[in-house]
């Protein structure tokens, strides 16, 4: 019984390295196994010393030997397992007829062993394959938990340079030209640095919707905000608003991000004179934002675009955008009709 008691304290710790997928104990496998061995050895020597017991109590010495065994070998393939159980039941076979027994007991007792082995493979495995799965269910949660907070983090990201990139570039404009109208002792410079106080405080209230993630766009405004900064900035500007009725909210928001994206990219990478924003309504919704003269060279792309990309694809919407032969530069949106996303969804 001590044997035994050492051997099922190793083969817990052998199995729970096991089902814990840290790798396997092989000294205390070893151990385990050898210590089941001289146990299952010990009984021929038993008899010769004088031993003389029934067929039932072989058969139960013999598992009871052996179930710490089988637990181990369980680490092993399938293969290892299923040939050292049949080494097993055929030893305790030949141990019950080397006690004397008949070959009836002899034959119930291996079967005896067998079921036992084969209890204990399908007990641990099962069990093993329930773990992994609540293992595996853990890690997607885990992942999923992860990429929530990363999916909010990219439309804080996104939301904020869209607040804040046009924004930021008319607040530049408008203080580089009131620096000149100030120098050139133009009264207008009053007027332009308090529309800078205005934009500032305008910029604070979207950053706190931003966070509270309340914050929506309204396609009218923004194309009489569009004309509005193109006409500081300088730039002619021509609109045609063709909008389509029954356009959904979401999409007029999207709109209106493609229109502050584009006009921003306008007033950052361009020195246009020219800028046309068209909207119109043919078999879905088209917005075009085209300015008469190329983003310059040295300009980089930054995250707008992308972002963009990334609000236009829920609605099955399409971005197109670079450079033309004539020299100017092309933004065109595409959103399908209802009845086309209703289809593709």
């Amino acid at each position: 019984m001590a044997t035994f008691v050492a051997q099922a304290v190793s083969a817990t710790v052998v199995l729970a390295h096991w089902i814990g997928h840290r790798g396997t104990r092989r000294g205390l496998s070893a151990a385990v196994v050898v210590l089941s061995c001289l146990q299952l050895a010990v009984i021929p020597v038993l008899y010769r010393l004088g031993w003389h017991a029934e067929a039932d109590a072989v058969g139960s010495y013999c598992m009871l030997a052996a179930s710490p065994l089988a637990a181990v070998l369980n680490t092993t393939t399938v293969r290892t397992f299923s040939a050292s159980g049949a080494a097993v039941c055929a030893y305790a076979h030949v141990a019950v007829v080397i006690v004397g027994s008949s070959l009836h007991n002899a034959l119930l007792t291996a079967a005896a062993v067998a079921a036992m082995w084969l209890l204990i493979g399908l007990a641990l495995r099962s069990s093993v394959w329930y773990l992994s799965v609540m293992w595996q269910l853990d890690a997607a949660r885990e992942a999923q938990a992860q990429l929530a907070v990363a999916e909010e983090r990219l439309r804080f990201a996104r939301d904020l340079h869209d607040v804040m990139g046009r924004n930021l570039a008319v607040i530049a404009l408008k203080s580089e030209l009131a620096t000149r109208l100030n120098e050139a002792n133009d009264p207008r410079a009053g007027a332009e640095m308090a529309e800078v106080q205005r934009l500032a405080r305008e910029s604070q209230n979207e950053i706190r919707d931003v966070v509270r993630g309340y914050r929506t766009t309204n396609l009218t405004s923004e194309l009489a905000g569009a004309r509005s900064v193109l006409q500081a900035a300088g730039i002619a500007s021509t609109v045609e608003n063709d909008l389509p009725s029954g356009l959904s909210h979401e999409a007029q928001s999207v709109l209106g991000w493609a229109i502050r994206e584009g006009v921003t990219n306008i007033l950052r990478h361009s020195d246009a004179r020219n800028c046309t924003i068209r909207i119109a309504g043919n078999d879905g919704t088209e917005l075009l934002i085209i300015n008469d003269r190329a983003h310059s060279p040295g300009s980089q792309a930054g995250t707008g675009l992308s972002g963009l990309a990334q609000r236009l694809a829920p609605l099955d919407g399409t971005l197109e955008h670079g450079p033309r032969p004539d020299n100017t530069y092309r933004l065109m949106i595409r959103l399908p009709s209802p009845i086309e996303q209703k289809a593709s969804s």
